[in-house]
């Protein structure tokens, strides 16, 4: 790890996310060359000397996880054990799972893990070692994303400031999400997750127009 601090930029330092525009000209040992991050990856999955396949020495170090803000736009994010990110992705083929919410999350301050640059047989393994950290594309791991994302807020304002931000949200979109919570495998959620929902504004209850 100490040698792989030396390949990140100076300024990155201590950044929890930096804003990041893939350069496929950079030197092969930059991270700002995508195929470094695949190949670093690619490393970390295979690494026998791995210890179990966890991720915990990597924690609260170095940018190294790939989200999508929005089209085109992407971050590198320290890995931590609260992140605002979920998964879309089939943990199968990498393909995404529902674009419509995906670009919903992205509306409402979510990021989404950019798994294009997990490829080859090292893919689901890969998944399998962020699922202490990534959600998954589940009304639970939304929730979960979404209270982490004002993890800095007093507790007593949290769910006011996640409801702002669907507010954003057309009419179409909040069927859509709403749509997607009611096919949801989640059927055991929590109390405080039922209450997170309601204090959401995307059901017909809160819709004025």
């Amino acid at each position: 790890r100490r040698l792989l601090t030396h390949s990140f930029p100076a300024e990155w330092l201590g950044l929890p996310e930096i804003r990041w525009v893939p350069r496929a000209e950079s030197s092969e040992n930059s991270p700002y060359n995508p195929q470094w991050l695949t190949q670093l990856w690619d490393y970390i999955a295979s690494d026998t000397r791995n210890n179990g396949g966890k991720l915990s020495h990597f924690e609260d170090n170095l940018q190294i996880v790939p989200t999508v803000v929005a089209d085109g736009e992407r971050t590198l994010q320290v890995l931590t054990a609260n992140m605002a990110v979920v998964n879309m992705a089939n943990q199968n083929t990498g393909a995404e799972i529902n674009a419509e919410v995906t670009r919903i999350l992205w509306s409402t301050g979510i990021r989404t893990l950019d798994s294009s640059y997990f490829r080859g047989t090292n893919r689901s393994r890969i998944y399998q070692m962020l699922q202490p950290y990534i959600h998954p594309p589940t009304v639970r791991g939304i929730i979960t994303a979404l209270k982490n994302s004002v993890s800095d807020v007093q507790v007593v304002a949290r769910n006011e400031r996640m409801a702002a931000r669907f507010h954003y949200l057309n009419k179409s979109e909040k069927i859509k999400l709403r749509g997607f919570i009611r096919d949801s495998d989640d059927i055991d959620l929590q109390n405080d997750e039922i209450d997170t929902l309601r204090s959401l504004p995307i059901f017909e209850v809160f819709d004025s127009g």
